[in-house]
């Protein structure tokens, strides 16, 4: 059998494992996806808690002065440079401010970050 020794180490290696995985479950719970690690022109990260990243359907317009003009659903929209990414998983995504209503039409005031399709 154990002795009293080696039963306390795996007990505390059991103990760290679960703390590990644990927190490393919480932190990815918090920043699950990889919208999270992006932020706006404004320092706001791109996805709010509330999930406001949709994937859609839009394109990269060109530039106008120091603004970026993309359209989305046939909407065309300026943004801060700063808070256009290229997208990680080839999709185009939009991330709407917290104040916005996806009901009401999109504008470029509530634009909060926009993923662009890359390649292919």
């Amino acid at each position: 059998m154990y002795s009293w020794y080696q039963s306390k180490s795996i007990i505390t290696i059991l103990t760290l494992s679960v703390l590990f995985f644990g927190l490393a479950a919480l932190a990815y719970g918090q920043h699950g996806s990889w919208h999270d690690h992006y932020q706006s022109a404004s320092g706001i990260s791109c996805c709010a808690r509330n999930r406001d990243c949709q994937q859609m359907v839009g394109r990269l317009v060109g530039y106008e002065g120091e603004y970026v003009r993309i359209e989305v659903d046939g909407v065309l929209l300026t943004v801060h440079p700063k808070s256009v990414h290229a997208s990680e998983d080839g999709a185009f995504w939009l991330c709407r401010t917290s104040s916005s209503d996806p009901r009401t039409a999109l504008s470029s005031e509530q634009v909060r970050c926009v993923f662009l399709a890359t390649g292919g």
